[in-house]
């Protein structure tokens, strides 16, 4: 299966079809504009950023 095209949702509604484009998530405005969309990188960077601080909380707790 192709990876879908994540950025050709900017600027669209957010339905049902968009968000399947969108795997990682992304930002809604107000008016259910799609301003921003996650990417797979920027998903698995957040990821291992959160991993870390939650080692240092708890390292903080020994």
């Amino acid at each position: 299966m192709d990876k879908p095209d994540t950025m050709s949702v900017l600027g669209k509604r957010y339905t049902r079809e968009t968000a399947r484009k969108m795997p990682y998530g992304g930002l809604v405005n107000s008016d259910g504009i799609i301003v921003e969309v996650i990417s797979e990188d920027q998903a698995k960077a957040q990821f291992s950023a959160c991993k870390e601080h939650l080692k240092d909380l708890l390292a903080d707790l020994d």
